[in-house]
């Protein structure tokens, strides 16, 4: 199934016929609830109906562990969606959100939606803009 996305995901925009095939994809994830790991590699976030389409998949799957957002380019707007997103799906340990963007402004939101994952043990922000102040947020 990660070959039949891939094309997808390849280019940075999102017309409305590949935002319908995603979603298509996510709802075969959400009828899976033995999915551990889900990655997603460059795809820009802005678009928050994507974020949408991941939402029931997160809620009803109890197994997701590792959650991997690679160069996807958050920002803020991405970063206020995965929030509510990670509200909703307790089971995850692993965090991944390398090479997003992510600066100062965005971290405030994160960390309110961590609170919310007790069981998170690994958070990599690799290669974001995180400032001094960000750091300051996360501790």
């Amino acid at each position: 199934m990660i070959e039949d996305i891939d094309p997808l995901l390849r280019e940075n925009t999102m017309t409305d016929d590949k935002l319908e095939n995603l979603r298509q994809h996510f709802r075969m994830l959400d009828n899976n609830k033995a999915v551990s790991e889900l990655l997603i590699y460059r795809i820009n976030f802005s678009n928050a109906n994507i974020f949408q389409s991941l939402a029931p998949m997160l809620q009803k799957n109890r197994r997701l562990v590792n959650f991997i957002l690679d160069q996807c380019e958050l920002g803020l707007i991405g970063v206020s969606s995965l929030s509510f997103l990670l509200r909703k799906s307790s089971s995850i340990k692993h965090i991944y959100l390398s090479y997003n963007g992510n600066g100062n402004d965005s971290i405030g939101v994160l960390v309110a939606a961590l609170n919310m994952l007790p069981e998170l043990e690994v958070l990599d922000l690799e290669r974001n803009r995180i400032g001094m102040h960000g750091c300051c947020i996360l501790a």
